[in-house]
C-alpha cells in the first residue's frame, strides 16, 4: 500500500489559470449532499459566512449556474474523480491542478515554474505527491503524467486543458489561444485589439510582408525579436498545421537563419531537399523562397 504524502501549495492563487482551495473542493465533492448553507458549513466545518464565501467564490469562477454545477465538461470528470478519490483533494488543490495540467506534456520543473509563475519548490512539492500515487512519472529529467495508471487522471487533465484553451479573461471572447502562461498570452482574433502584433502578423519585422487572414498578437504588450516571434508562430502551428502558414514560416526562417528548434532544422531540411513528412515540399517552398528573392 503506497503512503499519500501532502505538501501544502501555501494558498497560491492563480490569476489565468483554473484553481480551487481545498474548501471549494471540498464543497464541489460534497454539492450534491447539502441543501442549504448551514448543512454546507456543518460538512465543510466552518461558520455560515465562511461557506457563503465559498460558494460565492465558487460562482465567481463560473461554476456554479442557478445554485447547480455548471455544465462543464472537466468539472463533471473532476468532481467523479475527487468524490472516488477524496485524496485527491489535497493533491489537486491551490495550485496543484495547474501544475499537473502542465505535465500532459513532458516537462521540466522549471519550465512549469516558468509558465504558472511559481517557485520550483512549490512544483516539486505537487510532483512528489503525484508521484507517491503513481499520477506522475519521470521522463529524463522531466515529468509526465502517468496515462497509463491514471487514464482518469489524463482524461481530466485533456478536459481541462481545452477549458483553459478556450477562454482567457485577458483576451477578446472568441479569441483562438496558442500559449498561455500567468506572464503572457499568445492569441488571434478578427478584432484590433490593444495589444503587440506577433507571429504571422510580425513578420515585417523579419523583412517578411505577409497579410495573415486574422490578427495575432500578445498580451503583454512587448517588443518583440525575431527569434520571439518566431516561437509565437510555432506556437500558432503547434495548434493549426496549416500549408500554407508552413511554407511563409520556412520563409521567414530562411530569411533570417533561425535553427533553434526542430521545426526550423526541418525547413531547412526541406530547402536542401530533403522530403520531410508532415512539411511542404521542396519544389513549393523553392518557389515561394524566389518569390521572396531568398534564392
Amino acid at each position: 500500500m503506497r503512503l499519500f504524502i501532502y505538501f501544502s501549495h501555501y494558498n497560491i492563487n492563480m490569476k489565468y489559470f483554473i484553481s480551487f482551495t481545498k474548501s471549494e473542493f471540498e464543497a464541489l465533492r460534497l454539492f450534491d449532499d447539502f441543501e442549504n448553507i448551514d448543512d454546507l458549513a456543518k460538512i465543510l466545518k466552518k461558520s455560515k459566512s465562511q461557506a457563503y464565501r465559498i460558494l460565492q467564490k465558487l460562482n465567481k469562477k463560473n461554476i456554479l449556474d442557478k445554485g447547480k454545477l455548471a455544465n462543464l465538461p472537466y468539472l463533471k470528470k473532476l468532481v467523479l474523480l475527487i468524490r472516488k478519490n477524496k485524496k485527491l483533494v489535497d493533491l489537486f488543490s491551490d495550485s496543484g491542478l495547474p501544475i499537473l495540467l502542465q505535465l500532459l506534456s513532458s516537462k521540466k520543473v522549471s519550465k512549469v515554474a516558468s509558465i504558472l509563475d511559481l517557485g520550483e519548490q512549490t512544483v516539486y512539492k505537487t510532483i512528489f505527491g503525484a508521484r507517491q500515487i503513481g499520477l506522475v512519472i519521470t521522463d529524463g529529467k522531466k515529468y509526465m503524467v502517468n496515462e497509463e495508471n491514471w487514464f482518469e487522471g489524463k482524461e481530466l487533465l485533456s478536459s481541462l486543458f481545452e477549458q483553459e484553451m478556450s477562454f482567457d479573461k485577458r483576451v477578446p471572447n472568441n479569441s483562438i489561444i496558442y500559449y498561455k502562461s500567468e506572464s503572457e498570452i499568445v492569441f488571434s482574433t478578427d478584432e484590433e485589439v490593444n495589444a503587440s502584433k506577433t507571429a504571422f502578423s510580425a513578420f515585417d519585422k523579419g523583412k517578411v510582408k505577409f497579410f495573415p487572414v486574422t490578427n495575432y498578437y500578445v498580451l503583454p504588450i512587448q517588443r518583440l525579436s525575431v527569434q520571439k516571434i518566431y516561437e509565437h508562430s510555432v506556437e500558432v502551428i503547434k495548434k493549426d498545421w496549416d500549408y500554407r502558414l508552413l511554407i511563409i514560416l520556412g520563409i521567414f526562417v530562411l530569411r533570417n537563419g533561425i535553427r533553434s528548434d526542430l521545426i526550423s532544422k526541418n525547413l531547412f531540411k526541406v530547402f536542401a531537399g530533403v522530403n520531410v513528412k508532415g512539411y511542404p515540399s521542396t519544389n513549393d517552398l523553392n518557389e515561394k523562397a524566389k518569390e521572396y528573392g531568398i534564392v
